[in-house]
């Protein structure tokens, strides 16, 4: 009994990474023109959802090695510079497992340019003012933020 609930909860917080994977995947596809750089994790889901291959504007760190990408031919970024990258992607459910990303971009992240809708829990829909709350939400916000020099 407590292998299956613990499974459901890890597919369920996964379910919810892919989910933020493929709407970052879709604002990087509108931006061609744009570079941008991730964590192994959004990497490698976004890889999965566009049909195993990885989107040409992206790139991922070099806090991985090689191996922990599932593209065998992933552009990996061994210094996040405005030269190398536009803007970053922010899974939040993947940046908190891969702290290594999260110091490479922290102080770093410049404006926001997209972020996904939090979803909150179901008693929030019905009751507005709870929102503000640390528990009431359950999905928050992806986002897209430009890259500025440190």
């Amino acid at each position: 009994m407590t292998r299956r609930l613990g499974g459901s909860a890890f597919a369920c917080q996964w379910g919810q990474s892919v989910r933020f994977s493929g709407e970052l995947l879709a604002h990087v596809l509108r931006h061609p023109e744009q570079r941008f750089a991730t964590d192994v994790h959004t990497m490698n889901e976004i890889y999965v959802l566009n049909g195993l291959k990885t989107p040409p504007n992206m790139a991922g760190t070099a806090d991985f090695g090689q191996s922990h990408y599932l593209d065998p031919l992933a552009r990996r970024a061994k210094v996040l510079t405005p030269a190398t990258c536009d803007a970053v992607l922010i899974n939040p459910l993947n940046v908190e497992r891969t702290p290594s990303f999260a110091g490479l971009v922290a102080g770093r992240l410049g404006p926001q340019q997209y972020a996904t809708v939090p979803e909150y829990r179901p008693i929030c829909r019905f009751a507005p003012l709870l929102r503000s709350l640390p528990w009431a939400v359950r999905r928050p916000a992806a986002r897209v933020h430009q890259f500025k020099s440190g």
